[in-house]
């Protein structure tokens, strides 16, 4: 179900115009486009060096060469991206693996073809906020009461390709003194560049704010003039009188680079049968190390200010900087699994991991300064669920049941809540589920 954005409503006592129909919905105004993809893609996979060729420290080596070209017909761009990778056996048991590739991906039709659309988002309005400070009617930014902000977006041909660099470098281990064993680690960085985005309201308000207290405005935030009030509030404080805002241009840009690095391990072992039946454990850990987005001139702007103390710590700037372990954005993740199998019967334990992240929505009433920049912000606590299966097959008994299975499973084994964060539904749903422990029964019948 969508809101059709050309519905609009009219309160028919007060006359007032709203440009949508739908409580609480910001108007979506129809927007439509095309694009054709003209696409070719070519690979080739060379064995350089086989296991029969007798070559000192080189069991095996194989070369992959691929290419992808792509042309967008809307945005008259073609993107060309490579990709080479190898992997090299040095003594059997030790496999090294890399691969280096380009990447791409054109804006989408909305982000092209967008003649403009209003969002309503809850925004503090720095700008009076910082009046009311200096004039000691409010102890600081943090207590600035939050106002509904128009937000309009729209889009634009200009717009270009997001650009990515890929490095994978890892080890596959597979001792022969442990039959079934194989242990797995990578290295990976991506760099994107010319991100395709919005600057955000809540930063053009806040470089507003910064250029105002430096004698000019950011002319992406456009304001009301100001009212006998409002003029009377700014007097004497050194700033100059500004209305309320009435909208903040937001448009859609390639912003800047994003690099992001972290490392992957594995765990995989077929436990050979020593007469207690068939042992499979698996092991999936993912490790985040770094997740910076760069601010652009604009964001740096504000980041710098921030830094020097001309913009207070309650201005937070938001999608910039070092991102690790913020919103979405764990330092660990992991997963694993158990399973053991005797004949007719299985069970299986399976656990997840998601490490803790913070909440930039909710900041401390009273800010500390520290050398962690999350300090300030609310942290979402780790979480751990575990789901347990057991089956039975019915087998090998000639009768109409033969080959029937027969599962029960628990999902969320502890009924483990979701952390409480400060979103939509209470938590963060990217990351964590509110479904309780639920229970399956499964019947199975092959013919």
């Amino acid at each position: 179900m969508a809101a059709d954005g050309t519905i609009t409503f009219t309160d028919s006592v007060t006359g007032e115009f709203n440009g949508s129909d739908v409580a609480g919905t910001s108007p979506s105004p129809d927007t439509k486009g095309e694009r054709n993809v003209y696409s070719a893609f070519a690979e080739i996979f060379v064995p350089l060096v086989s296991e029969g060729m007798d070559v000192p420290l080189v069991e095996e080596l194989n070369l992959q060469l691929a290419g992808r070209l792509e042309h967008f017909d809307d945005i008259d761009e073609t993107a060309i991206v490579p990709r080479v990778a190898a992997s090299w056996t040095t003594v059997p048991g030790v496999t090294l693996r890399g691969a280096w590739s380009q990447g791409f991906r054109a804006p989408n039709l909305v982000q092209v073809n967008d003649e403009g659309t209003t969002r309503s988002n809850t925004r503090d309005d720095f700008v009076q906020c910082q009046a009311q400070v200096i004039k000691g009617v409010i102890p600081s930014l943090g207590s600035c009461a939050g106002a509904g902000v128009i937000s309009f977006r729209s889009g634009t041909d200009e717009l270009v390709p997001e650009d990515s660099t890929s490095i994978n470098l890892g080890v596959v281990l597979e001792p022969e003194f442990i039959p079934g064993l194989t242990l797995t680690a990578d290295y990976w960085r991506v760099r994107q560049t010319g991100l395709v985005g919005t600057f955000g309201d809540d930063n053009a308000i806040a470089l507003d704010l910064l250029r105002r207290l430096n004698g000019s405005t950011n002319p992406n935030v456009v304001r009301l003039a100001p009212t006998a009030d409002q003029i009377a509030l700014f007097a004497g404080t050194g700033l100059d009188a500004a209305g309320s805002i009435d909208f903040v241009n937001d448009p859609y840009l390639n912003l800047d680079s994003r690099t992001s690095k972290g490392m992957d391990f594995g765990l995989f072992y077929n436990v050979p049968d020593f007469g207690l039946g068939r042992f499979r454990v698996r092991l999936n850990v993912a490790r985040l190390i770094s997740f910076v987005q760069d601010a652009g001139p604009d964001g740096q702007e504000i980041l710098d200010a921030v830094a020097a103390g001309t913009l207070p710590l309650d201005v937070t700037v938001g999608g910039l900087g070092e991102l690790l372990e913020v919103e979405g954005r764990p330092k660990w993740r992991a997963s694993g699994s158990i399973n053991w199998e005797q004949g007719p019967v299985e069970i299986g334990l399976y656990g997840q991991y998601v490490g803790m992240v913070y909440d930039t929505s909710v900041v401390r009433d009273n800010l500390i300064v520290s050398e962690d920049p999350n300090a300030n912000f609310f942290p979402v606590d780790e979480w751990f669920t575990m789901n347990f299966s057991i089956a039975y097959t019915i087998e090998d008994t000639d009768t109409p049941l033969d080959d029937t299975r027969l599962r029960f499973a628990i999902n969320n084994l502890f009924d483990e809540d979701p952390p409480l964060a400060d979103e939509t539904y209470g938590f963060f749903s990217e990351l964590h589920s509110a479904r309780g422990r639920v229970f399956h029964i499964e019947l199975r019948k092959k013919f």
